[in-house]
């Protein structure tokens, strides 16, 4: 009897141990200060534009969509040059963040991964990430992502 509850009590610590392990080798120092949040708008590479996050619930689910703002002596517009259709659930896991050339890059724990590029002043055209465009994907989303961004 005192063998098994040895053997138990040294399992009970080899699990914890293994996950004390793996939870400290996937903690990485990564600044999100260029995340844009509902409370966070974030300015683009340029300099040109803001991005604002919004939040809208749908059938009691909060969802979030993002408007851009073009910015004129230094501060942004009263109104959005341009608005999202697309409506992603906040409770999977979303980041909404610039890329090259001001696009506008958001990662969807539900819908999947998705850009935006500038056609015009105020238009930007939605691309999905895998329909097989070799499009470099932001840094800080590969940092934050790195199992799905890993080669890119």
């Amino acid at each position: 009897m005192k063998i098994r509850i040895i053997l138990f009590i040294l399992i009970i610590l080899s699990i914890l141990s293994y996950g004390y392990q793996k939870s400290n080798n996937n903690s990485i120092n990564i600044d999100t200060k260029d995340l844009a949040t509902v409370s966070n708008p974030v300015t683009s590479p340029s300099g040109k534009y803001q991005l604002v996050i919004k939040e809208e619930i749908v059938d009691g689910t909060k969802h979030n969509k993002f408007d851009i703002f073009k910015i004129s002596d230094g501060k942004p517009g009263t109104s959005a040059i341009f608005s999202s259709k697309v409506l992603f659930r906040t409770r999977d896991t979303l980041y909404f963040l610039w890329g090259d050339n001001d696009s506008v890059w958001v990662y969807s724990g539900d819908l999947g991964t998705f850009f935006w590029e500038r056609a015009a002043d105020k238009t930007w055209k939605k691309h999905d990430y895998t329909e097989g465009n070799k499009v470099p994907v932001p840094a800080l989303l590969k940092k934050l992502k790195p199992e799905y961004f890993n080669d890119n």
